[in-house]
């Protein structure tokens, strides 16, 4: 009877050990020594701000351990270790998951299990392209300097960087493609597609689970998007007001379409590089005033006070336009504007020539057009 028992008890033991349900453990390595006894913490979403997270875990010895249930979907989780930056995702799967941090440049990479082994292929092929990116702008940076970097330069190096673009977007695209029903392809879409072309984000969105689709962000970032492409190359400008720095009534279809190429600036007092290129917009500015050049800056400011300011330590002399609300104002939404500085170029017959494009590129655009 007691080895019956014994036999049961086995059985038993084995069938909870064989629909066990499954776990993650992630086991984090941080290079820096500052966050010794500190505590990191998880989210189920990236933007972690007034949520409460999954769990905590203390930095010991440059690691921390968090353990959990691995969920039968493919999952995203977050790690954050400063509120002041951005999260670190993993794929909760199951099995051991090792994140390694590298807080100098803000970046992580992922070992263990198949879908997080996918995931960091996915991260080392956009850092492939962009590394090659970066040395295709070290050339250029190096020829401008000898004096040696004109418009056909120029143009060798845009058709370069394009096609690597190209190349990268056709990779993740992929990879989100694959992953469109599940929180990874998500968060990916969500996160690591901002060097996508509008077209291309729109396509995949309609893959993409009924609930994602129709969260609040992703609405929100469709609608930029469709107003991106109506405000893309090739398209007539779509007409914006504002007040300007007297409280005035101006529209940018005061300037625009009338004989004169136009630069619509987009730009904020509280967006450092974009004060920064002032001084180069506005050398060109100068350069090409009297040929008919205009430039018509739109703030997103919401502080009537600090944009004045601004105006009078870099002596903006052209056209400016405000509506005081930040990102909410009606020319960014207009124009599918998420980011800035962002540059839009129109030429004298009112159709925008190129967007969203560097200001050491302005001087290569304005000399194919005067």
């Amino acid at each position: 009877m007691k080895r019956i028992l014994l036999s049961a008890c086995a059985a038993s033991l084995l069938m909870t050990a064989c629909t066990g349900s499954k776990e993650y453990t992630l086991t984090g390595h941080i290079d820096s020594s500052s966050y010794e006894g500190k505590t990191v913490y998880m989210y189920e979403h990236y933007r972690t701000a007034d949520l409460t997270p999954l769990d905590s875990a203390k930095v010991s010895g440059g690691r921390f351990e968090f353990t959990g249930p691995a969920p039968d979907t493919v999952s995203v989780r977050y790690i954050s270790i400063d509120p002041q930056s951005n999260p670190y995702p993993f794929a909760a799967e199951n099995g051991k998951v090792e994140i390694s941090i590298d807080t100098k440049k803000g970046t992580s990479s992922l070992e263990g299990g198949n879908i997080n082994a996918e995931y960091q292929l996915m991260k080392d092929t956009i850092n492939f392209y962009m590394d090659k990116v970066k040395k295709l702008n070290d050339e250029k940076k190096a020829l401008s300097a000898e004096g040696k970097f004109g418009l056909p330069e120029y143009k060798n190096w845009s058709a370069n960087v394009k096609s690597t673009m190209d190349q990268m977007e056709s990779k993740v695209s992929a990879f989100i493609e694959k992953n469109s029903q599940n929180q990874l392809g998500e968060s990916v879409f969500g996160y690591d597609s901002y060097f996508m072309s509008p077209e291309k984000q729109l396509r995949l969105l309609p893959l993409f689970r009924k609930e994602y689709q129709e969260g609040e962000k992703t609405v929100l970032k469709k609608k930029f998007l469709e107003n991106y492409l109506l405000t893309d190359a090739g398209k007539p400008f779509s007409n914006i007001t504002g007040k300007d720095f007297d409280g005035n009534p101006v529209s940018l279809s005061d300037y625009t379409g009338k004989g004169k190429v136009v630069l619509v600036y987009f730009w904020a007092s509280w967006a450092g590089q974009s004060i920064k290129q002032i001084s180069e917009i506005k050398s060109l500015y100068d350069l090409y005033k009297n040929k008919g050049f205009e430039v018509v800056g739109v703030s997103l400011d919401i502080n009537k006070y600090n944009w004045k300011e601004v105006r009078k330590e870099e002596g903006i002399e052209w056209p400016e336009l405000s509506n005081f609300k930040g990102w909410d104002d009606e020319a960014a939404v207009v124009y599918g504007v998420r980011f800035i500085p962002q540059m839009i170029l129109i030429n004298k017959e009112g159709i925008i020539v190129d967007r969203n494009f560097a200001v050491d590129e302005l001087t290569y655009k304005l000399e194919e057009l005067f």
